[in-house]
């Protein structure tokens, strides 16, 4: 699958799901023979007004965010689109915004939203970058111990984002060791300095030969997150029927 951003507005402001759009990805799934699985964003994109509050998963944002994933976890159900749902952490800080919270609180807040979840679908929390190597949003994820305190004792899994792990200093394995199921990849490259989300290829993503060990074995969707670099229709399609092959 290939990422696109877009306009089709899945959430309300208040965290209730648009039943209608759901039921518009329902019937797009039988006319093209595709499969959508759900990635929600991070709170502030719903309510922007109040991003900061509400984006810390603060007790404001904590029953917003509940209602989010269930509701989306129920229309997926409803209409049969792929059941997983791909999970940011929460925020730490904002670009050209003083630290929103510290990891101790934003670990805790963490802790009581995700595993108070009741959901069918399964959930992928998704691994990060480091903080400050990338100018945009700091978050939750890029370390071992983020994940195994947030999940805990729960049915979840990971998401791993290879842009994200070129940009930290935890290796792929140490991700691969944990006993939670890998229930998808986001396959992008970047040259080390920013979240590029360029096509991934052996010389712009870390481990590279362990990644493409996971992509033959990985049950779950692999995801080509590429944003707009002027690549080619030839380019992206070299690059789907490589994925499918499990090669970078």
């Amino acid at each position: 699958m290939i990422k696109r951003t877009s306009h089709l507005p899945l959430i309300k402001s208040n965290g209730e799901v648009r039943v209608e759009d759901f039921k518009t990805l329902g019937k797009l799934q039988k006319i093209y023979g595709v499969e959508f699985h759900i990635h929600p964003y991070d709170l502030y994109t719903i309510i922007n007004s109040e991003k900061i509050l509400l984006d810390t998963l603060s007790n404001v944002a904590k029953p917003i965010y509940k209602k989010m994933l269930e509701g989306i976890d129920e229309q997926i159900h409803k209409f049969d689109l792929y059941p997983l749902i791909v999970a940011h952490l929460p925020v730490l800080k904002y670009p050209d915004i003083e630290q929103v919270q510290s990891e101790e609180v934003a670990l805790d807040a963490a802790k009581k939203v995700f595993q108070d979840l009741e959901l069918e679908s399964s959930l992928a929390l998704e691994t990060m970058h480091d903080p400050y190597r990338n100018p945009g949003r700091h978050l939750l994820g890029y370390q071992i111990e983020h994940f195994t305190e947030i999940i805990g004792d729960r049915n979840f899994g990971i998401c791993i984002d290879t842009g994200h792990l070129t940009l930290s200093e935890e290796s792929v394995n140490k991700y691969l060791e944990l006993p939670f199921p890998v229930l998808c990849v986001h396959l992008n490259g970047n040259a080390g300095k920013r979240d590029d989300h360029h096509i991934a290829t052996r010389n712009n993503i870390k481990d590279s030969e362990v990644i493409e060990d996971l992509l033959k074995t990985v049950d779950g969707p692999i995801v080509l997150e590429i944003g707009n670099h002027d690549y080619s229709e030839e380019e992206i399609r070299i690059v789907v029927d490589r994925t499918r092959k499990g090669l970078i």
